[in-house]
């Protein structure tokens, strides 16, 4: 096994990491908190080119060893190959989801040794949110599709933008505002949900049920939109 030392500084958080584990900023999943702000720990790195020891996963304010090959990191990477600028890519990652779940739950068990660490429990949450609300998203969209109706198509519109709004976050669920385009994306993005909702508002035959599902989902972009907003001069 191959063994490379190097020095790495990082932050970790007393409480939950605010933008980024090494920045301040506002946590994410549509909804603000005061935290408190991060502290620098700078420690020495091992890092393994296979499968480490179990005794690595300590945490890096208490010990001076830590896994780098962060595969929670490479998991909502891969999550976010399936949210394209304009679309879900709901078929394949269907197909998917028994091999992301196995990596999701390998992830997890691995995080889960040093989720005392605080930032890395936040991972282990916006992992989970991320692929359950992306599989929840499949039937939604499907029903959508199957059923038809001008109600149900401009809904799904909103269900789908939803779900793409997490490609905007970074593993710790705050967004990421150095995306390329982020600005223009999220611009974008609240003019069609106006322009959906004038469509919505003008049908006359929108059935109750599928209002109140329309409005939920508007309700829930508007405010990840908001969220979104307030990272624009970061």
């Amino acid at each position: 096994m191959k063994v490379i030392s190097a020095l790495m500084i990082i932050s970790i958080c007393p409480s939950i990491a605010r933008s980024h584990p090494t920045t301040d900023g506002d946590s994410s999943l549509a909804k603000d908190s005061l935290l408190t702000q991060p502290k620098i720990y700078a420690i020495e790195v091992t890092i393994y080119d296979d499968f480490p020891p179990d005794d690595i996963f300590v945490c890096p304010r208490y010990g001076d060893r830590y896994f780098i090959n962060d595969p929670l990191e490479e998991f909502v990477s891969r999550l976010k190959g399936y949210l394209l600028d304009t679309k879900f890519e709901v078929d394949s990652f269907e197909k998917a989801t028994g091999t992301l779940q196995r990596q999701l739950d390998y992830a997890t068990s691995i995080a889960k040794q040093i989720s005392h660490c605080g930032n890395v429990s936040f991972q282990i949450k916006f992992s989970q949110h991320m692929f359950q609300a992306m599989v929840e998203a499949i039937e939604m969209l499907r029903h959508c599709d199957v059923n038809g109706g001008g109600d149900l198509r401009l809904t799904s519109y909103v269900i789908d933008l939803n779900v793409r709004f997490l490609a905007f976050y970074n593993s710790y669920g705050v967004p990421e505002p150095h995306i390329p385009g982020y600005m223009y994306m999220v611009k974008r993005s609240n003019a069609l949900l106006h322009d959906w909702k004038k469509e919505f508002d003008a049908l006359p035959t929108a059935r109750y049920g599928v209002r109140m599902m329309f409005q939920r989902q508007f309700s829930r972009a508007k405010e990840t939109i908001e969220v979104l907003e307030r990272y624009f001069s970061k």
